[in-house]
């Protein structure tokens, strides 16, 4: 259910007065409508002077810096005001957890390290911003934040402290922020459950991720990297009285039952219904090592269409309500949030930030998924008419 249109002069004050509403300070308040305005304008890159310059106030870049990287202004309201907008707006199907790769020049911006990033299978000098997004069928918008710490990092206070990361910011590897994201939205701010998607290849601490949504009962859907270990459940079928020995936790690809699929895959080349091939996909239960782990779970693996184009992907969920039509509806919802993230990180400043603390990251990102949800929220026709209306804030810091 969209938000009904409002008037295309007055979308953006009106959008901004809502998201904005927590901030304190009427100063404050017009320059984060000024900033989200250069983030919606903007042409090329969206660094301080060209906002400044192409939004007709190019003195304002000192003030633009300050508002961004100095002023202690609350990101949280502003992000929890973006969820209640897009809650109202939508009604998101799933919480999708992904990360962004924010490639950087030099070390001492926060966070910045040397990461190997899987999807573009090379390593890259950069921030790692780990976000939480509402998807629905039409829009995929982020509205929550955490960025990531690599032990150089952890291990460093003086680098933390350059950067201003706070002291009660704990280690956030990609699983403690995937959950702290969680807790902040369902919890805190009381969103409305709703199945959990991830995509986990390349990063550390799937099993933890796993047995931390089990234990706050969140269903889920996990893109998995091979080397997860799990254990394969002992197949119903089986008579009491068969030999049993201790089950070992395996690498996905080491599992029977994808090895005998890979195995048989490999001998009939595409599947094809209705004149289109698709991948041949095999189903298991598996289950998480350790104590209290005896849910059973349902580990998916997928072969690319050729069966010798490529390598299996594998999907853990634990959601018994899914047919076979749910679970394709979550991988479509999936499928078009990757390329709604992409449009996000490419178009919207996500890349251009220059400020180095911890501070002025959580205020850029918080601004410019802001700039993003109007985008997806609004109408283009409010758009436009953001071009021809480059008009910012009077009032000084």
């Amino acid at each position: 259910m969209e938000r009904p249109r409002e008037n295309t002069r007055s979308a953006l004050p009106s959008f901004s007065g809502r998201i904005f509403s927590q901030i304190s300070r009427i100063d404050q308040r017009g320059w984060a409508e000024a900033y989200l305005r250069g983030l919606l304008t903007t042409k090329g890159k969206k660094s301080l002077r060209n906002m400044a310059e192409q939004l007709g106030l190019p003195d304002a870049i000192q003030s633009f810096q300050q508002f961004i990287n100095q002023s202690p202004w609350d990101w949280e309201p502003v992000c929890r005001n973006l969820a209640s907008e897009v809650l109202e707006a939508l009604n998101p199907e799933l919480l999708v957890i992904d990360n962004v790769v924010i490639p950087k020049r030099g070390k001492c911006s926060v966070g910045v390290d040397r990461y190997f990033v899987p999807q573009l299978r090379k390593s890259v000098n950069g921030q790692i911003g780990m976000g939480l997004f509402l998807a629905a069928e039409t829009a995929s918008v982020p509205v929550a934040w955490h960025i990531l710490l690599s032990d150089r990092w952890m291990n460093d206070c003086k680098l933390r402290e350059k950067t201003y990361v706070p002291c009660q910011y704990g280690t956030k590897t990609a699983w403690q922020a995937a959950l702290a994201l969680l807790e902040t939205v369902n919890e805190s701010w009381g969103a409305p459950a709703r199945p959990v998607a991830a995509d986990f290849r390349g990063l550390r601490g799937a099993e933890q991720l796993i047995g931390g949504l089990l234990d706050r009962r969140l269903e889920f859907l996990l893109e998995l990297d091979p080397s997860v270990r799990l254990l394969e459940a002992v197949p119903r079928r089986l008579p009491r009285a068969a030999p049993q020995g201790v089950p070992e936790p395996r690498c996905l690809t080491d599992l029977p039952v994808v090895r005998e699929f890979r195995r048989r895959a490999g001998t009939r080349g595409a599947f094809a219904t209705g004149g289109r091939p698709h991948p041949p996909v095999a189903t298991t239960t598996v289950r998480l090592p350790g104590p209290g782990r005896a849910m059973d779970l349902r580990l998916l693996t997928e072969w690319p269409a050729s069966a010798r184009a490529g390598a299996p992907r594998f999907f853990l969920t634990n959601v018994t309500g899914w047919d076979t039509r749910g679970l394709v509806r979550a991988r479509q919802i999936w499928h078009r949030h990757k390329k709604s993230r992409q449009v996000f990180q490419s178009d919207y400043g996500v890349d251009d930030f220059e400020g180095r603390s911890f501070l002025g990251w959580h205020h850029h990102m918080a601004l410019a998924s802001a700039a993003f949800t109007f985008n997806r929220l609004g109408t283009s026709t409010a758009h436009r008419e953001l071009l021809g209306a480059r008009q910012g804030p009077h009032e000084e810091h």
